[in-house]
């Protein structure tokens, strides 16, 4: 994992944890998830131009029909974002909660998470982070 995120990570998991209590399961995605926990871990992301992924700033690449892999990039809050004010993360989907992770947990509940949910919900956040990496590392 990016030093930066480890470090912001080791800070404001709980309040991730937090925020994911308090979200709804109605219509919850992955780029959804993936907002808030950039919006949560990185709470002063918007104060300075430092770089880092932001949570308004997600495109998400899905060539795949009913399964396929989810490319998010995210573009750092920079004043002109060059290669390496870019970074990237995926995730693996599938049709049917049989197959895909996040209709697996949520099981097409609504409302807000239960505590296996939520747990289950902060592991899914936590993999995303564990593979986000930045386009283009600057030299």
């Amino acid at each position: 994992m990016n030093k930066q995120i480890l470090k912001a990570w080791d800070k404001h998991n709980s309040d991730l944890m937090t925020a994911i209590k308090s979200a709804s399961l109605d219509d919850i995605d992955y780029k959804q998830l993936l907002e808030l926990t950039l919006k949560t871990i990185f709470p002063n992301n918007d104060k300075k131009y430092n770089g880092l992924p932001h949570y308004s700033r997600v495109t998400v690449v899905d060539s795949g029909n009913y399964q396929g892999t989810m490319i998010f990039v995210i573009t750092a809050d920079d004043y002109q974002p060059s290669a390496s004010d870019h970074w990237y993360t995926c995730v693996d989907y599938g049709s049917c909660s049989g197959c895909d992770t996040l209709q697996a947990i949520t099981n097409y509940d609504n409302g807000l998470p239960n505590e296996e949910q939520a747990k289950d919900l902060f592991t899914l956040c936590l993999h995303l982070m564990q593979k986000m990496k930045r386009m283009y590392e600057v030299e």
